[in-house]
């Protein structure tokens, strides 16, 4: 639904679901912050998420999407602000907010696995990187103005301004998280998670282009 007013969350205390906050939500130190519903979309008039605060997001696949009564939704939790402030996040001796990432298996975890209650991914779920895969990109964040906006800039990776857990993100090997800074078009920015393989999974991918590419040289050779 609609909510109007000022909501401040305390610490301790979890705002979920989906819906629309028309005014202001203030997430204090301690707070967490779940948008949608296994995966879904929250929209906010203005949203400060504060050093110390909690943004849990749900991931399930990249490209896919579900269809929640007449709602059709992406396939990983984000959310979207006129106005998006970090509070202190990135400022130097500042806290910085809680980004917990977490995989959902299927469109009918309903939020459980989050929670330990659910089960674990299957191999080749479409959230594993694969050996050809080079990053996957979410836009968890989508928002006109910041108090951040003069320190913003196209492409700019603020992965310093967030502490990642992805415990409960699970694929097929290490991988790492970065965040950056985007102009999605010419009224709004975006917050993009950028999930990549670890170092040796490149050194993989670029030893196997290199491997190929000698089979080239010498069937060229024995050609000639």
């Amino acid at each position: 639904g609609t909510v109007g007013g000022t909501v401040n969350l305390a610490s301790g205390t979890t705002l979920s679901g989906n819906g629309t906050f028309t005014g202001i939500v203030n997430a204090g130190a301690g707070s967490i912050l779940a948008p949608g519903s296994s995966p879904g979309l929250t929209t906010y008039g203005e949203l400060n998420l504060t050093g110390g605060s909690t943004l849990q997001l749900e991931f399930f696949s990249a490209s896919e999407t579900v269809t929640v009564g007449v709602d059709t939704e992406r396939g990983y939790d984000t959310l979207e602000a006129n106005t998006l402030n970090f509070g202190t996040a990135g400022d130097v001796g500042g806290g910085t907010i809680l980004l917990q990432l977490a995989t959902l298996t299927d469109w009918s975890d309903s939020g459980n696995w989050l929670g330990g209650l659910g089960s674990a991914p299957a191999e080749g779920s479409s959230l594993i990187l694969g050996p050809g895969d080079m990053q996957r990109d979410f836009v968890i964040a989508r928002f006109d103005e910041s108090d951040r906006t003069l320190l913003i800039s196209e492409g700019l990776n603020i992965t310093s301004w967030f502490t990642i857990n992805s415990d409960l993100y699970v694929g097929t090997g290490a991988t790492s998280y970065q965040i950056f800074v985007n102009n999605g078009d010419t009224t709004n920015w975006e917050l993009t998670l950028r999930v990549v393989p670890e170092p040796s999974t490149y050194g993989l991918i670029l030893g196997a282009l290199a491997l190929a590419g000698a089979a080239v040289r010498r069937r060229r050779k024995l050609a000639l």
